[in-house]
């Protein structure tokens, strides 16, 4: 018997390790994203003091607080961001294994790392610098935290809950939308098991004193992180009556056919198990629980026109542990064989999904990719030749940002001796984004200097940016081993990169 237990250990911790390998390789294979842009600017904004929060395109401060951190130590070097987020993702994960340990099999175990640890959506996003990460993490901490009060009816765990309550919330306002799936699936449990005894001794005097430590600590974070500005408190409001109603439109089903697209091991093996447990009539609380998140989640994201993709790891997560929870029971009723290779050929389509998604297809954007507002081979090919022209001097490369200067372009140009207004004439470098290219082309025509004009493909959906490069600078990049060929050359002499 000891050796069994020995041996699925020995597996387990295999598992575990290689969850974590196939992450690493990952890290660098996208191409920056624009919001990984945008967060690494708030996180060198917040280490100079200068962030300031913006209800109407931007979330929390606690991800830039943590990113401020990366840039004092490692710069913009967006793999040390990616790596912090993943290990957000990794420990998160370890988190509930650690906690639920106790209530599962060997064989729910396995369903728990087959299923989110190989989701290709909990790899995918988890490599990204975004809010997403951290909010799944506090997500699961609350989670977690709200299960030890009811196992030790120790009173500090519900300052640690709310105290993570409301720091998902000062890091997505979206945190609403968990707290009405998570109100609905409690009270319909609370009527489901009948214990009314377990509800009421929350309210005991002691814990009611912890719960107010818990909102004063909160009060406390809150104005650490925000100032004494009530943005955050109006953010709701704002982003339905803007951003929520006119962005990112996405049709009711896209969630579910991104479920079924890269998560089909938990769409399937989920819906069988709420089939089979409904017909056998084994439900229990916590299986409920989990069933009902994922259930509403799922329709507050669905009736919601504003739709992103890395949205799904909220419904992933319930998802994922609904099936840890619900299959082993069915595994019991059914015949073993037939169970098992009916999860091994779910299991080898979502790894399929997983490989295809972060290996083969990292910047692919179509429109139930999951990569999405992604900087694709385009912008990689921008950097690389900018890296090259640099390369050619020893001293820092002088580069003007003419028109709009994003928060993505100023991370990936940080590195360079860059200026914006006013224009500075005879530079070797001219990047001009959502400005009129030909009105750049006739005032460098003005400056002496002769500029060769690259095109490139900024981000999937978006426009495309133009690259200036002088004459002689670009002759000597032209020669170096480092050239890359454009794809197309256009009858103006536009050299077309996509």
């Amino acid at each position: 018997m000891l050796q069994k237990i020995l041996s699925y250990k020995l597996v387990f911790i295999a598992i575990i390790v290689v969850i974590i390998l196939v992450r690493i390789p990952t890290i660098g294979l996208r191409t920056i994203h624009i919001d990984e842009g945008m967060g690494i600017r708030a996180s060198e904004l917040v280490l100079s003091g200068q962030w300031h929060y913006s209800p109407q395109n931007g979330h929390g401060a606690t991800l830039f607080y943590i990113g401020s951190i990366i840039r004092n130590f490692f710069g913009t070097n967006i793999l040390f961001f990616r790596a912090i987020t993943s290990l957000f993702i990794i420990l998160g994960l370890f988190i509930l294994l650690m906690t639920y340990r106790h209530k599962l099999d060997n064989f729910s175990i396995l369903l728990f790392l087959g299923g989110l640890g190989f989701s290709s959506g909990m790899l995918f996003f988890g490599n990204y610098f975004i809010h997403e990460s951290l909010f799944i993490l506090l997500t699961i901490l609350t989670l977690v935290s709200v299960e030890y009060f009811f196992k030790t009816n120790k009173g500090v765990w519900l300052t640690i809950s709310i105290v993570f309550l409301s720091l998902m919330y000062m890091t997505k306002e979206t945190a609403l939308l968990t707290y009405a799936s998570w109100t609905i699936a409690g009270v319909v449990i609370l009527f489901f098991d009948k214990n009314f005894k377990k509800f009421k001794k929350i309210f005991t005097l002691k814990n009611i004193i912890f719960i107010i430590l818990g909102f004063l600590i909160s009060t406390i974070l809150y104005f650490l992180f925000f100032g004494k500005s009530l943005d955050l408190i109006k953010a709701p409001y704002i982003w339905i009556t803007t951003r929520g109603s006119n962005m990112h439109i996405q049709p009711w089903y896209y969630f579910i056919v991104l479920l079924f697209l890269h998560e089909s091991f938990l769409l399937i093996s989920g819906l069988a198990s709420a089939i089979l447990l409904t017909l056998k009539k084994q439900w229990q609380p916590r299986q409920l629980f989990f069933f009902l998140w994922f259930l509403t989640i799922l329709i507050i994201y669905s009736a919601i026109p504003y739709k992103t993709p890395w949205l799904i790891l909220n419904i992933i997560l319930p998802l994922g542990l609904f099936v840890t929870f619900s299959f082993s029971e069915i595994y019991k009723k059914l015949n073993k064989i037939f169970v098992i290779s009916f999860l091994v050929i779910l299991f080898l389509i979502s790894l399929t999904c997983l490989f295809s998604d972060n290996f083969l297809h990292p910047d692919r954007a179509e429109k139930y990719d999951y990569a999405y507002l992604q900087s694709g081979n385009g912008l990689l090919q921008l950097t690389n030749i900018i890296k090259s022209i640099s390369l050619l001097d020893q001293t820092p490369l002088s580069i003007q940002i003419v028109g709009q200067g994003d928060e993505l372009l100023y991370v990936l140009t940080e590195k360079y001796n860059r200026t914006y207004e006013p224009f500075t004439p005879g530079l070797p470098v001219y990047i001009n984004y959502l400005h009129s290219t030909e009105e750049i082309k006739e005032i460098l025509s003005k400056t002496g200097y002769n500029y060769t004009f690259l095109k490139f493909t900024y981000f999937a959906p978006g426009p495309d940016i133009d690259l200036f490069i002088r004459e002689d600078k670009w002759n000597a990049y032209k020669y170096s081993s480092n050239f890359i060929k454009p794809k197309t050359i256009l009858s103006d002499g536009t050299l077309l990169y996509k």
